[in-house]
């Protein structure tokens, strides 16, 4: 059975601001539907806004 190499600690520095805002954007936009679900509600949406603006 082979030896384990030693675990190394993960210590990374803290991340700085912009690390920081890229997560934040990366993380809202993996909560966003798929870009053809959007553009289909959206499509509806100006439809139906222009419906009732008429």
């Amino acid at each position: 059975m082979a030896e384990e190499p030693p675990h190394q600690h993960d210590t990374q520095p803290p991340a700085g601001w912009f690390t920081r805002f890229l997560n934040t954007v990366e993380w809202l936009g993996n909560l966003l539907p798929h870009p053809v679900t959007l553009f289909a509600c959206f499509t509806i949406g100006i439809v139906l806004l222009s419906g009732f603006a008429a």
